[in-house]
C-alpha cells in the first residue's frame, strides 16, 4: 500500500508564473456582455460575476491557495496510456479498507480537501480512521489522458489504482456526481475488490428504467423537468465538447461563470433579494481555487468531455435484474437539481444497507457539509468492516 512505485512519482502543484500572469490579464481585460441581467433567470447577473472577478484580481492569492493544496500528499500514476492524479493520505488504522472519493463537474480533488482529513483522523475516533485516496477524473486537473474516458472506463482506472498500484486488496468508494456513477460501476464490475460504495447522488439515468409506482413517477417527471430547464450544460457537452472548449480554454471569467451558474443552481442554499445566497455557504476563495483547477491547469476544455464519452459508451442504466449487490450507502441530500431518488426505487437498483439524511447540503456535500458527509462515510464505512 505505497504509492512510490515505478509508475508513480510524487507530485507538487507547481503553476507557472507565466501561466498566473496570463490569467490575471486576461482578468484586467473582459470583455463584458452588453445586455446584462439582473436576476439569475438568465444564468449569473453581472453583478454576481463582476464581484467575482473584482475579489479574484485584487485580493485572491492563488500562491497561498496552492500551498494549502500541496500540503496533501499528491501522486500521478501511469495507466492505461495516461496520467492520473491522486491523493493518496495514510492513516494511522492500516488494517481497514480504504476509502477512495470521487467527485464530478464542475468540482475537482478541491471538493473533498476537508472530508480527507476527517476520514484519515476518523472525525476524533482514531479506531474509525482510514486511509484515504482522491482521484482527479481523466481530463480534470492534472490527470491527464489523450481521448475522452467515460464513467465505465474510469471504474477500470480507480480500480487498478487501488488494486494493483496502491496495492489494496479491498476498499471501499464514495461518489458525487460523475463520481457516484463511476461508484456504481465499480460495484457492478468489481465486488470481489470493491466492499462497498457510498453516494451522495443518484443518477436519473441508471435507476429511471426501474420506476413503477405514482411516487417513483412523480420523482422521475420533476427531474425531467428540472433537467429541460436546466440541461442547455450537459447537451453541449455531450454532443460539442470541442465548440465550448475553445471558450472555456481562453476565458477565465467564462469558465468562472459557466461554472459559477452550478454552484449557485445546485447547492443548498438560502436566497435573498438579489438571488441565491453564494456567500452564506461558500467563501469566494473557495470557490476561486476550485474554479483555478481547471483555469490555471488548462483542463477546463477536457474535463467538458466526460460528457461526450458518457454518451458514446453504451446505455448507462441498470437493466432489471442487474443490480448492484455489494453493501451501498446514500447519503439524502437536499440537492435542488439532482434531488435523492425514493429510498424504494433506488433499492430496487441498488443493495441499500444505509440512507443517511443529514437534513441539508446540496450537490456539492464536500464544500457544503464536509461534517456531516464524513461522518456518513465514516458511519457506513465502520459498519461493514
Amino acid at each position: 500500500m505505497q504509492a512510490n512505485t515505478p509508475s508513480v512519482k510524487s507530485f507538487e502543484i507547481q503553476i507557472p508564473d507565466e501561466r498566473i500572469g496570463r490569467i490575471k490579464s486576461r482578468l484586467a481585460d473582459i470583455s463584458w456582455p452588453r445586455i446584462g441581467a439582473t436576476d439569475w433567470r438568465c444564468g449569473p447577473p453581472q453583478s454576481a460575476v463582476r464581484d467575482l472577478a473584482d475579489y479574484w484580481v485584487r485580493q485572491y492569492d492563488w500562491k497561498r491557495e496552492q500551498q494549502r493544496l500541496n500540503a496533501l500528499p499528491q501522486f500521478r500514476a501511469e495507466i492505461d496510456g495516461g496520467t492520473l492524479h491522486f491523493v493518496h493520505k495514510k492513516s494511522q488504522n492500516r488494517t481497514a479498507p480504504p476509502v477512495v472519493l470521487l467527485h464530478g463537474w464542475p468540482s475537482s480533488f478541491y471538493e473533498f480537501y476537508e472530508v480527507a482529513e476527517r476520514i484519515g483522523s476518523g472525525a476524533g475516533d482514531a479506531g474509525a480512521a482510514r486511509d484515504v485516496v482522491i482521484v482527479s477524473l481523466p481530463g480534470f486537473a492534472f490527470s491527464e489522458f489523450s481521448s475522452a474516458v467515460g464513467p465505465k472506463a474510469v471504474a477500470s482506472l480507480v480500480d487498478k489504482l487501488m488494486s494493483e498500484i496502491l496495492g489494496y486488496p479491498r476498499y471501499f468508494a464514495h461518489g458525487g456526481d460523475w463520481g457516484a456513477i463511476v461508484a456504481t460501476w465499480l460495484g457492478l464490475r468489481y465486488p470481489e475488490r470493491c466492499a462497498g460504495i457510498h453516494m451522495s447522488m443518484i443518477s436519473a439515468r441508471i435507476v429511471g428504467a426501474h420506476v413503477s409506482t405514482t411516487d417513483e413517477q412523480d420523482w422521475l417527471n420533476g427531474f425531467r423537468a428540472r433537467f429541460e430547464e436546466d440541461g442547455a450544460y450537459f447537451r453541449l457537452q455531450s454532443s460539442r465538447p470541442q465548440t465550448i472548449s475553445y471558450a472555456l480554454d481562453d476565458s477565465p471569467i467564462g469558465t468562472a461563470a459557466w461554472m459559477l451558474e452550478k454552484f449557485a443552481a445546485w447547492s443548498d442554499i438560502p436566497s435573498n433579494a438579489d438571488g441565491p445566497d453564494l456567500w452564506s455557504v461558500y467563501s469566494r476563495d473557495q470557490l476561486l481555487t476550485n474554479v483555478m483547477l481547471y483555469v490555471a491547469s488548462g483542463t477546463a476544455g477536457s474535463a467538458a468531455w466526460i460528457y461526450r464519452a458518457f454518451a458514446e459508451e453504451g446505455p448507462p442504466n441498470l437493466s432489471t435484474g442487474n443490480r448492484i449487490t455489494i453493501p451501498v450507502g446514500v447519503i439524502a441530500l437536499s440537492d435542488p437539481a439532482f434531488p435523492t431518488p425514493p429510498q424504494g426505487l433506488v433499492e430496487k437498483a441498488y443493495n441499500v444497507v444505509h440512507w443517511g439524511k443529514p437534513g441539508k447540503g446540496g450537490h456539492f456535500p464536500g464544500f457544503e457539509i464536509p461534517d456531516a458527509l464524513s461522518q456518513d462515510i465514516l458511519k457506513f464505512v465502520s459498519n461493514r468492516h
